[in-house]
């Protein structure tokens, strides 16, 4: 039973995690689209300030925004690739508990199987008994 409770909760985190990368993996859509349109803000004010269409600190201003919608975006990737990690830590400790339960099952199988080993044995040991008795009494 314990073994069963084992990869039932295994099977429960593993869940857990994959859901929660799931979740991640929607949430960096946002900075993304952040990212990608501050960049190209980026290269748009770049183009209009050398017609000095803007000045210098609309420009200095898109890149910080650019800087820091990257910075966003590496940050939202770094924590889809950690859960990335920890999903497949729980798919290895599922598997774990699934191989503990299968060595659990084997042994009580075996445990199920031994009064007959036993009652088999003996049943050879009263036959070489007998073979012996007979053979002494030639």
């Amino acid at each position: 039973m314990v073994c069963r409770a084992a990869v039932a909760g295994a099977r429960a985190e593993l869940t857990s995690a994959v859901t929660t990368l799931s979740q991640l993996r929607d949430e960096i859509k946002s900075p993304e689209a952040e990212y990608k349109r501050d960049h190209e803000d980026m290269r748009r004010f770049r183009k209009m300030l050398k017609n000095q269409a803007v000045s210098q600190q609309s420009l200095d201003h898109a890149v910080a925004a650019e800087r820091i919608s990257a910075s966003g975006l590496a940050a939202a990737k770094k924590k889809a690739e950690t859960q990335k990690s920890v999903v497949k830590q729980k798919e290895a400790d599922l598997k774990g508990a699934k191989e503990e339960l299968l060595q659990a099952e084997a042994r009580l199988a075996s445990a199920k199987s031994a009064p007959r080993e036993i009652a088999y044995s003996r049943a050879q040991l009263e036959m070489a008994k007998a073979d012996m008795a007979k053979a002494q009494a030639q």
